[in-house]
């Protein structure tokens, strides 16, 4: 057989059923060899999204707790320096 009908016919049998566990074995390789990495990522993440709802309950909680006559504008000198620097 010559090259090109080799390789028509793998590339036949791999589209039509061979594909599809031939894939999932690459699939099972990947994960076996990074699976670790995916899980410890996925736990830093869910990590900081708890730490983040935390921080946002804390920071609403503390600013409900500021009685209403306390509450002012801040001045203009305050508030446009913080804006040119953010």
């Amino acid at each position: 057989m010559d090259p090109i009908t080799i390789g028509t016919t793998l590339i036949t049998s791999f589209a039509t059923k061979g594909g599809s566990e031939t894939i999932k074995t690459l699939n099972d390789i990947w994960y076996l060899a990074f699976g670790r990495l995916q899980l410890f990522s996925d736990q830093k993440r869910a990590k900081h999204e708890e730490f983040l709802e935390s921080y946002k309950n804390e920071l609403v909680q503390e600013i409900s707790a500021i009685p209403e006559e306390n509450l002012i504008e801040p001045p203009l000198s305050i508030v446009g320096p913080a804006l040119e620097a953010s």
